[in-house]
């Protein structure tokens, strides 16, 4: 498994050099309008910042996107791992008002298992 991550937010994830999964636009609902890279209504708020991890599945490189959805901040991240054939994707969506700072957490995992036939799987 290769996964390739870009600047923008775009992603390819290749099983024997075959795309498997790879990204579409990136967008996020709030305020009930959508923010979407398509069409330029959501954008970046800096560059991306990267750094290195390691919880139970092992060493990690993460990247995080910072993006501007109405009055809401948006982080997605990506965990891509050395020693595992796995690739996390997150997002938090933090609410800003006047009294209350809301975080909301979820999570995507792409996980390729090779065993004697080559099986991934998406949830």
């Amino acid at each position: 498994m290769t996964f390739k991550l870009s600047d923008n937010c775009s992603y390819v994830i290749s099983v024997s050099d075959t795309p498997w999964l790879v990204s579409g636009p990136t967008y996020f609902r709030g305020d009930n309008v959508t923010y979407s890279t398509a069409d330029g209504s959501l954008k970046q708020s800096g560059p991306p910042t990267a750094t290195n991890g390691s919880d139970i599945l092992g060493p990690y490189k993460k990247v995080v996107h910072t993006w501007k959805a109405g009055q809401q901040e948006v982080h997605t991240a990506v965990r891509y791992y050395n020693n595992v054939q796995a690739v996390v994707f997150s997002q938090v969506v933090i609410s800003h008002n006047s009294t209350v700072v809301m975080f909301q957490y979820r999570y995507r995992i792409a996980l390729c298992l090779y065993n004697s036939h080559t099986q991934c799987e998406r949830s």
